[in-house]
């Protein structure tokens, strides 16, 4: 019997240690197979989940072997271990131009690198280098494409071939004038034989000569001569941009006024302004080459230059009544550069059959193509037809039969 109590009280020992043991029970977390947390709980309680943060991932909560997730409120009753639910971050590069237009994204995952395109073609640039390293991807990126611009060489050449001006300009800059003049023994420089504005690659430029113009009267104003008047017996005249190694810039008032023995006339890039009356009667005149450098040719410059049959103007202001009744006019080509035709510019010129105003007239004068008895078309860009009708109906031309359509 007492043998029997020992055994009793020996097994329900037992019992008590092992109910003790089962009091507590173990959380572990890990990531992936790292351990990283334990906590020792009551069975059949609850537990505040740690937070966990791993670079390049997105933590989503805790969740075990079977993938069944845990949080806050999830009761335990036993030993568990738990694992970090990572999802790998991604992030957008965007490509852009330099007017922040997307070219292209791409979605990118943490710590990868975005692929290289190639950058938009620039005019008169080279593409250098994107402006942010992609190589190794931590967030979102915006990249935009850095460039140089292309520069180019222009050799000016004096009389003899060498080299007078060397200049370093940019991709669609303007080279500027060589200070000096070339010379040549018995001649006169009148300019060079390329324009050199909105520079596109290298170039080289030759000094353009003429003999001495005989003749020709200057009037030294400052730092400039204008032509003043014609003494000489050529009828074929070259004015030049430069007497005595200094600019020409005008030809000045009445300065071949009724000379009835010029018949070709030629003025050199440089000179701006034609003044009044500069070639007024001159009857025996039948061709003028204007430079694009004139900006004003000025009241009645060619008044009564009756066999004038054509004229290229690249002026800005052409003057009051300044090809009033050159009756052979047939051909007037007006440059981008025009802003104003005053009144009477045209007036009977009786042979003009049609004329281009460009959209960058702004002023029309009264009575400007009055007694142009043959002029049926006036052209226009289809985009400035009604300003060019409004600014017509205010000059009041009339005798003249013409209609104002647009063209390409």
């Amino acid at each position: 019997m007492r043998y029997i109590k020992l055994l009793i009280i020996f097994f329900f020992s037992l019992l008590i240690i092992g109910c003790k043991e089962e009091e507590k029970i173990f959380i572990q977390f890990f990531d992936e197979e790292e351990l990283i947390q334990t906590f020792e709980i009551e069975p059949n309680s609850s537990l505040n989940l740690p937070n966990f943060t791993k670079e390049g991932y997105i933590f989503s909560g805790w969740v075990d072997r079977d993938d069944n997730e845990y949080s806050d409120e999830s009761i335990f009753t036993k030993d568990l271990d738990l694992y970090a639910k990572l999802e790998p971050r991604s992030y957008v590069v965007t490509f852009v131009d330099l007017n922040n237009q997307t070219i292209s994204q791409q979605t990118v995952m943490h710590g990868m690198s975005a692929s290289s395109i190639t950058a938009p073609a620039l005019t008169g640039h080279t593409f250098k280098a994107w402006d942010q390293d992609f190589s190794v991807i931590k967030s979102d990126l915006t990249v935009k494409p850095i460039y140089e611009v292309i520069t180019y060489n222009i050799i000016f050449l004096d009389a003899d071939g060498n080299q007078f001006d060397l200049q370093v300009v940019e991709h669609g800059q303007n080279a500027v004038m060589p200070e000096g003049i070339p010379q040549k023994l018995g001649f006169i420089f009148i300019g060079w034989d390329h324009n050199f504005i909105n520079i596109t690659s290298n170039l080289t430029v030759y000094p353009v000569f003429t003999e001495d113009a005989n003749g020709i009267i200057y009037e030294l104003i400052d730092d400039y001569y204008q032509v003043i008047g014609y003494d000489g017996e050529e009828d074929n005249i070259i004015i030049p941009s430069t007497y005595n190694g200094v600019r020409v810039l005008k030809i000045g008032k009445n300065a071949f006024y009724e000379n009835i023995l010029i018949k070709n006339l030629t003025i050199s890039e440089g000179i701006t302004i034609i003044g009044e009356r500069a070639f007024y009667g001159c009857f025996n005149l039948e061709t003028v080459n204007l430079p694009r450098s004139i900006v004003e040719i000025q009241k009645e410059a060619f008044f009564q230059c009756s066999k004038l049959t054509k004229i290229d103007i690249s002026a800005e202001i052409i003057g009051e009544a300044a090809f009033e009744s050159c009756t052979s006019l047939i051909e007037v080509k007006l440059s981008d550069n025009l802003k104003t035709i005053s009144a009477f510019a045209f007036y009977n010129c009786s042979q003009l059959p049609s004329i281009y105003i460009p959209d960058s007239v702004t002023s029309i004068g009264r009575y400007v193509f009055t007694w142009c008895k043959k002029l049926q078309k006036v052209y226009t860009s289809f985009d400035n037809l009604d300003n060019l009708k409004a600014l017509l109906k205010v000059a009041d031309s009339i005798y003249t039969p013409y209609v104002v359509e647009a063209i390409s």
